[in-house]
């Protein structure tokens, strides 16, 4: 403080100008700054807040399409569909067995008698089984029993045999069958083995020859533990994105699938920990109880690496198998973004930090220059002057130089005024200095607070001498008036130190201090003029930048677009010049090929002619085998009369003729397999004879073919030259369209990339006119709300 008062005008004022520059530059320093740091914060919260929710949305998406996967294998174990699958299976065997019982029908029906053709047939169908205990079973329309598998039950009548729902089934299947052919019949029945009572589906179709009932039937399985396996094995194989997979595990922590970790399927993982202790199938346990669907967060060491991560996890709850589906991902990723984000935010506050710095040295070196000069044109100069001056005259009034000159006056002004009536005062003062010295003295002393800034002192002392009566008045009216305008202009120049530029100096003046008054309004308004002008180019700035960046955008989104269809266009080109190239090496070898060809085709004629001739050689073979074919068939029917009368003796032997009976039985079959056999050998050669004669008939034809092939081959021989020729010089033209292409194509990156760097600059633009406008409209000034941007 005391150095401040031993400081000159113009030292104080500018120190004062100085200072209050500076403290508004650290205001607004301090204000962006902390602006831009809340606005960053809040910009990462809003994005860290939207990634996770975008990135638990799209887990979510993912688990409901593999619990639609499992819902859809559960729908498969509902009873409508598991019927459904055994009527098909039941429907399938009978087909089978109708075809063979109806091929030994149509193939012995003139050969047997009635009797021996049923009991063929019987034999087969109580000798077809299917599955694990699949069987069939013959009645007749009177529901007596035909045919069983077991013994006991033929010769029975069923007609009013029901189960425990008291459905007659044997007789109800028998109606239905009567009158459609064919048809499914459900009721319960105990299954082999088993004392509790199953669902049973059984199909009957006629067999029309004998009016047979011919039945079959299978109970209703569970085939939930079928369908879980499959829908494991569904899901395990389910892929998204490029390495995402899906694991399950039950509501006892027991991991039942996971293509990853093989190695824990069937484990309890209760107790499980992840890299922070965390016990997360628990969690997933617990979220998948008490939610049925959620996120599950926690940290785990990515494959090959040390570090732990964190990890989203999204599980849902299928109930009717007591499964927990889940997927998860690391989010890495977001983390990443979060933390360029607050790089890129901290170098823009350094960046504002440097701007702010730069400005205001440039504004504090203006403005001291500014005051500088004219707080020396003005104030300080003339009391300078007037002060010296007045110390020649006070040397003279205390006697310590005889003589005095007179002050200088630079203006009419205040200190003109007082310099005149010192003047003055000078040449009566010899004659008044005795009585005058009390009030020099105090006039001196006033001059001193004077000198040193302190414009508040008045003389009140008094005089006789009518000249220092009038001095005292003067120069008390002259410090009054001087203090009020040096303390309005300080009031207008506190208004400027509050950013209110409006106001202006109003007080009535003339010479340096009206010049004083004035420049502090030409201040103001110079100051109003710079702040309207930098408002209006940042306006316009701003402006501009919008333009710049849509424009930006246009360029930067046709220069990608252009080189993504310049990429494109490369490609597809270099790939029509690698096809044109292969043309030519591939109508080079269809050349030769048809040269070859040509040579092959009159091969083909000569072995044409030895086809035709193989195939009259044949023929005549064809019908030996025919004959030989007819005397095994007739063996074989002789071996099955033999077989049955030897299981009728064998019968009729009792306990001594069963081992001959089985005997008999086994020489039965292979005398109906040779019949069979020797039938298909039959038809074979009967087909085989007619192949032979169509192919001799083709071999004609070819012959006549390849005389045609022969004259058309040597045609396209000349048409594949010429299309080779037409070839190269294509492959010629596309390689220099490639060419330039590729030269097009780098020029269009080069572009997009100046493009990109534009936009870049653009931004920064925009940023940098925004802050001139905030800036200015921080102040008030006039013509501050009428300022507009300049039109483009």
């Amino acid at each position: 403080m005391n150095l401040f008062k031993n400081l000159n005008i113009r030292a104080k004022i500018l120190s004062i100008v100085i200072t209050t520059v500076l403290i508004i530059a650290i205001i607004i320093a301090m204000k962006a700054i902390y602006s831009i740091e809340v606005l960053t914060q809040k910009n990462i919260e809003n994005y860290e807040k939207e990634a996770y929710a975008q990135k638990e949305m799209e887990l979510r998406s993912y688990v409901s399409m593999a619990v639609k996967s499992v819902k859809s294998f559960h729908e498969r174990t509902s009873k409508e569909k598991i019927q459904k699958l055994v009527e098909e299976e039941l429907n399938k065997n009978t087909d089978f067995l109708f075809s063979i019982i109806n091929d030994q029908y149509e193939t012995y029906k003139n050969r047997l008698s009635t009797n021996e053709l049923k009991a063929k047939l019987i034999e087969i169908v109580e000798a077809t089984k299917f599955g694990e205990d699949g069987y069939f079973f013959i009645n007749d329309f009177s529901n007596n029993m035909v045919a069983h598998p077991n013994k006991s039950l033929v010769g029975k009548d069923f007609s009013n045999v029901k189960d425990k729902n008291g459905v007659y089934f044997v007789k109800e299947m028998t109606k239905i069958v009567e009158k459609s052919k064919e048809g499914f019949i459900s009721y319960v029945f105990n299954k082999p083995g088993s004392t509790q009572l199953e669902t049973k589906i059984s199909y009957g179709r006629i067999f029309a020859p004998y009016n047979w009932v011919i039945v079959t039937g299978r109970y209703l399985d569970n085939l939930d533990e079928e369908m879980q396996k499959a829908a494991l094995r569904n899901l395990s194989e389910m892929r998204y994105s490029k390495d995402g997979y899906f694991w399950v595990n039950d509501s006892n922590y027991v991991l039942l699938m996971n293509p990853n970790n093989q190695k824990n399927i069937g484990k309890n993982m209760k107790e499980s920990l992840d890299s922070n202790g965390k016990k997360y199938f628990q969690e997933f346990v617990r979220v998948a109880k008490e939610k049925k669907e959620g996120l599950v967060k926690y940290y785990k060491n990515k494959p090959g690496e040390k570090v732990a991560k964190q990890k989203f996890s999204y599980i849902a709850y299928f109930e009717p198998w007591d499964w927990i589906v889940g997927t998860g991902t690391y989010i890495e990723d977001i983390e990443n973004n979060i933390a360029k984000m607050i790089e890129r935010s901290n170098e823009e506050i350094n960046s504002v930090i440097l701007q702010i710095i730069i400005i205001s040295i440039i504004v504090v070196v203006l403005v001291s220059l500014i005051i500088s000069y004219i707080s020396n044109k003005i104030l300080v100069t003339p009391i300078e002057n007037l002060k010296e001056g007045l110390l020649q005259f006070f040397k003279f009034l205390n006697n310590e130089t005889t003589e005095v000159k007179q002050l200088e006056v630079y203006a009419n002004d205040e200190i003109g005024h007082m310099s005149n009536v010192v003047n003055e005062n000078i040449k009566n003062t010899k004659r008044v200095i005795e009585e005058d010295k009390q009030v020099i003295a105090e006039v001196s002393n006033l001059v001193e607070h004077i000198s040193s800034g302190e414009l508040s002192g008045r003389i009140t002392k008094t005089s006789s001498n009518p000249s220092i009566k009038e001095l005292i008045l003067v120069f008390n009216d002259m410090m009054q008036h001087l203090q009020d305008i040096v303390k309005h202009s300080l009031n207008v120049l506190k208004k400027y130190q509050q950013n209110d530029f409006r106001v202006e100096t109003t007080m009535k003046c003339s010479g340096e201090i009206c010049d004083l008054m004035n420049g502090i309004n030409d201040l103001g308004h110079t100051i109003s003029e710079m702040l309207v002008e930098n408002k209006r180019n940042g306006l316009t700035l701003n402006e501009s930048a919008k333009v710049l960046l849509r424009n930006v955008d246009i360029l930067n989104s046709s220069s990608q677009e252009s080189a993504s269809s310049l990429e494109e266009t490369a490609a597809a080109l270099e790939e029509i010049t690698g096809n044109i190239r292969e043309n030519v090496n591939h109508i080079h070898t269809m050349s030769q090929y048809a040269n070859e060809l040509n040579n092959s085709s009159k091969q083909g004629n000569d072995l044409a002619t030895k086809t035709s001739v193989s195939m009259d050689e044949i023929d005549s073979q064809v019908m030996a085998i025919n004959e030989a074919i007819t005397v095994i068939d007739q063996i074989a029917f002789q071996t099955n009369i033999l077989s049955l009368n030897a299981a009728v003796e064998a019968a009729t032997a009792g306990e001594a003729g069963k081992g001959f009976a089985v005997v008999a039985q086994e020489v039965r079959n292979l005398a109906s397999r040779s019949a069979d056999a020797a039938k298909e050998i039959k038809d074979l050669v009967e087909h085989a004879t007619l192949k032979a004669n169509e192919g001799k008939n083709i071999a004609d034809e070819m012959i006549k073919g390849y005389s045609l092939l022969n004259e058309n081959i040597s045609k396209t021989i000349i048409l594949i030259e010429d299309v080779a020729n037409a070839s190269k010089e294509q492959q010629v033209g596309i390689e220099q369209i490639n060419d330039a292409i590729a030269d097009l194509d780098q020029q269009t990156q080069k572009n997009a990339n100046v493009a990109m760097k534009t936009k870049d600059i653009a931004s920064q633009t925009s940023s940098i006119s925004q802050k001139i406008v905030d800036n200015a409209d921080a102040k008030e000034f006039i013509g501050k709300n009428e300022v507009k941007a300049l039109s483009l």
